[in-house]
């Protein structure tokens, strides 16, 4: 009871919600962890895009929400999206679940992508090295609720993203006949999550086929 009492006074972001003040959020201040779960909530959605309630309260905490993101991909250092907590995995099934019929404005989707981009910062030690990644969509790699699979998509991602510029853009697929899957630039991770989580996959790979791939 006491420590119940001690953070009723906080600003968490969990306090707000559990008492009905969701246009009070700060989302400078929202972690990682909660973000990612919440979104849809924070936008008044249910995971079929519908609208959740029609409490002025929760109207508003979405119309926040939507110039808050807006801030933020304009460029607006003063508003952030965190992401760091998260792992490659977590994003990487947000990604490829993604439905655009359902995120009206982009929201969503940029919400994704500015998570991915926060978390990032966690790789800098991975830049310019010479690392090429062949990423296993396999349907092995769907056990554990596709937890293998998952952080394959989001680590061949995260490598293709900040490797030497040589091999930048791009990753091998796991197959017979190793294949380059090549990402566009102007492509945001949504895309590439989505592309690498439908790219060719064998019950076994030619490794030496793979390193002829990289020569050439």
């Amino acid at each position: 009871v006491k420590l119940s009492g001690n953070n009723g006074g906080s600003d968490t972001a969990q306090v707000k919600m559990s008492q009905g003040r969701w246009s009070e959020l700060d989302f400078n201040m929202v972690t990682s962890i909660t973000l990612r779960k919440q979104k849809n909530a924070i936008c008044n959605k249910t995971n079929l895009g519908l609208q959740r309630s029609n409490l002025i309260d929760r109207k508003k905490c979405a119309q926040n929400y939507n110039t808050h993101i807006k801030k933020c991909m304009s460029g607006d250092e003063k508003a952030k999206i965190h992401g760091k907590r998260l792992n490659v995995g977590e994003l990487a099934k947000d990604g490829y679940n993604y439905d655009s019929s359902t995120d009206e404005n982009n929201v969503i989707r940029n919400t994704i992508n500015l998570q991915w981009e926060s978390h990032g910062e966690n790789n800098k030690g991975l830049e310019n090295m010479c690392i090429i990644p062949m990423c296993d969509t396999s349907g092995s790699m769907e056990v554990d609720d596709g937890l293998p699979l998952n952080n394959a998509i989001g680590l061949t991602i995260r490598i293709s993203e900040i490797c030497h510029p040589a091999f930048r853009h791009r990753a091998l697929t796991f197959d017979r006949i190793p294949k380059w899957v090549q990402f566009n630039e102007n492509e945001d991770f949504v895309d590439k999550a989505k592309k690498l989580k439908k790219s060719a996959w064998g019950c076994n790979t030619d490794f030496f086929l793979a390193c002829d791939k990289m020569i050439q």
